[in-house]
């Protein structure tokens, strides 16, 4: 209990510390803002007009979809606001050698690497999964109950150890490697197909964001669920297992890098 007393006091001077940073710069924190809300406005726009077209996707509605969605943005929010570290280790911090920094100090390498930044920049990303799980509410006859609404609760951290496993385990490669962005940026964009639903896929993606790599567990299973009660064994059970899983492969991996860490030549 007190060694987590300890880390919480860290984490709340860590993000003190990163909120400085940002407002620091309003212009380019507003910019930033600004310029990921409109690319969510276009996706909104892309998705009102697709659906105009036709009633229904592959048997999903526009309802549906848009749930689906705004259920990965509130998931990708949470990862940006509290693990947007992660982009900067992959990119340079193990090639710098900067990553000395994590290891003198009394703070366990991976707590750090995973709390050191706090992006208040994910508001954009934040109130778009809102707003998107709003408007699909108002059109789907879900039953908003309190069990629901507490299961619904429930398994959010286990999409977001999904999503952050997701991340963490290409960053990890940077030990190998000296740097990981682009393989981040690969499994990133990798990622986001489990923001649609897996049947519009072919078979193959389908079953890799299922078993390979199962991001599509990070939104599209979970949704499943809530959308249409349909298998919660699969659904609700393979989200909890596919996060516990990837993001303990993904910690593995970060622990046996570290053991091969060699620092920067001179």
């Amino acid at each position: 209990m007190r060694k987590l007393r300890y880390y919480l006091r860290i984490h709340r001077v860590l993000i003190k510390q990163d909120i400085k940073r940002v407002l620091e710069y309003r212009g380019d924190f507003i910019t930033g803002i600004l310029a990921v809300g409109a690319i969510h406005v276009t996706v909104f726009i892309t998705l009102g007009i697709t659906f105009s077209q036709i009633p229904h996707l592959m048997g999903w509605s526009y309802a549906e979809v848009l749930f689906i969605y705004g259920y990965a943005r509130l998931i990708k929010a949470l990862q940006v606001l509290l693990f947007n570290n992660l982009w900067g280790f992959a990119y340079g911090t193990v090639r710098s050698g900067d990553f000395d920094r994590y290891l003198i100090r009394p703070v366990s390498p991976l707590f750090h690497v995973l709390f050191e930044r706090f992006s208040l920049e994910s508001i954009s990303e934040l109130t778009a999964g809102i707003v998107a799980l709003s408007i699909a509410l108002k059109d789907l006859p879900l039953n908003l109950h309190v069990g629901n609404i507490a299961l619904f609760i429930c398994i959010l951290p286990f999409s977001l150890l999904t999503q952050v496993g997701s991340m963490l385990l290409p960053c990890s490669a940077a030990f190998w490697t000296k740097r990981s962005g682009n393989i981040v940026g690969m499994a990133n964009r990798f990622a986001d197909l489990g923001a649609n639903p897996a049947n519009v896929y072919a078979r193959v993606v389908r079953e890799s964001i299922t078993y390979v790599f199962p991001v599509a567990f990070i939104a599209y299973y979970p949704c499943v669920y809530f959308l249409r009660g349909e298998n919660p064994l699969f659904n609700l059970g393979g989200t909890v297992i596919a996060g516990v899983l990837l993001f303990s492969a993904a910690v593995f991996f970060f622990n046996r890098g570290i053991k091969i860490y060699e620092s920067a030549g001179s």
